[in-house]
């Protein structure tokens, strides 16, 4: 037995010093970022928003499309908040005294994930963008669908050969766009492209003959960019290629930019009710007209007048009951018999200080074969002994009252 626990307690202590010794080696760690957390969470464009302020801009943000303000230089939004004639319609005339609207096609909403799932996306159903395709009649732009090949294939955020600029770029298209002088290099994702339906002039920027990812035209004193994808902007992508040079550079293109503020709008996504609404809404008239089928079946305020049951009637007169022995045991004679005595005064018309009183009590007392102080009891006496009593004052009571 002793060799046994010695023979144990060496092997746990080799267990010990071997563990300590793998745990004396070194390990490589590395940090993936995997997401946003706090305002970059929920505002996608909140580098892009303290860049420009760092530049010297008064930044505006919305969470929803805002109310035109004719203090802002630029306004940018996603085309899919342009959704009627009358948000385009107070939008031109603003254009027209001088802002800038600067619009993204696709990437610019706030439910996107920088981190996962970039592969080239379809492209968006523009056809129900009723406000932005009557902006795009009106400055003859056309949209279309690319054929884009992606630069870097589609791998795994935490790949781990490949570098944070790759991992950030995957499955984009790089293009170079030229502004007189300047040339920027910036990443596209985008599923549509625009190019103009005439000719440009000077300070305007884009393409004619052949599809582009960025187009820039001149509209009454003010300007309408659109941009085809808006990641480049996006807080995780600013930071790469000549995305921030680009961005101000575009405000640089109002004609305000330097006295007017500018307003990013998130735009408005789309809500589970008009999902369902979409594309589930037949299922969903069917069941408003199972419910009120139902309601008018089961509910009396819904459907036809019934007949009371015998069973309510019974039920009532049980609680009257209840109610009557109640008021018998707490002597309350007065709560049983007045209800009656005041049918018999307002049948009669009489009342207990006419001076003829006694002579229709005789009447009354003579035609039922009374004597006249059994009338008299069951108009005034209050002291009762016992449920005789009361049984005789009631009986007499209905009589008299139906004599009269």
């Amino acid at each position: 037995m002793t060799s046994f626990r010695r023979w144990y307690r060496s092997l746990a202590i080799g267990l010990i010093f071997v563990s300590l010794l793998s745990s004396c080696g070194q390990r490589a760690t590395r940090e993936v970022v995997d997401g946003f957390k706090g305002k970059a969470k929920s505002k996608p464009f909140l580098a892009a928003e303290r860049f420009l302020s760092s530049q010297g801009y008064v930044v505006e943000t919305s969470t929803g499309y805002p109310e035109i303000n004719y203090g802002w230089s630029t306004l940018i939004v996603p085309a899919s908040s342009l959704i009627s004639t009358g948000q385009v319609y107070e939008l031109e005339m603003w254009i027209e005294n001088g802002g800038h609207l600067i619009c993204f096609l696709d990437g610019a909403s706030r439910l996107q994930d920088d981190f996962h799932d970039r592969t080239v996306a379809e492209a968006p159903v523009y056809d129900d963008w009723a406000g932005f395709n009557q902006l795009a009649d009106h400055i003859e732009i056309e949209l279309a669908v690319p054929d884009l090949t992606p630069v870097y294939p589609d791998v795994s955020v935490d790949e781990a050969n490949k570098s944070e600029l790759e991992n950030a770029s995957r499955g984009a298209q790089l293009i170079t766009v030229e502004m007189d002088m300047d040339k920027f290099e910036v990443a596209q994702w985008a599923s549509l492209n625009v190019f103009s339906e005439n000719s440009l002039t000077s300070g305007e920027y884009g393409e004619t003959s052949s599809q582009d990812l960025f187009l820039s035209k001149h509209y009454g004193d003010g300007r309408i960019t659109v941009l085809a994808d808006a990641r480049p902007f996006r807080n995780r992508f600013i930071k790469y290629h000549d995305h921030a040079a680009f961005l101000q550079n575009l405000i640089e293109l109002s004609p305000y930019a330097e006295d007017g503020s500018v307003m990013i709008s998130l735009g408005v996504d789309t809500s589970l009710w008009e999902l369902l609404m979409k594309y589930l809404w037949m299922p969903l008239l069917g069941m408003v007209v199972v419910v009120i089928f139902w309601l008018w079946k089961n509910l009396a305020s819904f459907g036809p007048v019934e007949d009371l049951d015998d069973s309510y009637v019974l039920e009532y007169t049980g609680q009257l009951q209840r109610f009557g022995r109640f008021l018998w045991r707490r002597k309350e004679y007065d709560a049983l018999l007045q209800p009656l005595r005041n049918e018999f005064w307002r049948k009669s018309k009489l009342n207990a200080k006419d001076e003829n009183l006694d002579d229709e009590l005789v009447r009354l007392a003579d035609s039922l074969g009374l004597q006249i102080s059994a009338v008299r009891n069951a108009l005034f006496q209050t002291k009762i002994r016992d449920a005789s009593v009361m049984h005789t004052l009631i009986s007499n009571l209905q009589n008299l009252i139906n004599r009269i």
